[in-house]
């Protein structure tokens, strides 16, 4: 939990925090793209086009 690692920052390296930052941003980042993209999909399923598996 994240919260753990804000609490141990003080043992935590500053470089190994930075990464800590940037890894669970990116994570954040590729999550809200993920939702956004199934709302993009759903608007095209129901405009009528036909979605292969390999698409």
């Amino acid at each position: 939990e994240f919260s753990k690692i804000l609490e141990n920052a003080k043992d935590i390296e500053q470089s190994s925090f930075i990464t800590v930052l940037i890894q669970r941003a990116t994570c954040y980042y590729r999550e809200k793209m993920c939702k956004e993209a199934l709302v993009d999909l759903k608007k095209v399923i129901a405009l009528g086009y036909k979605i292969k598996e390999n698409e």
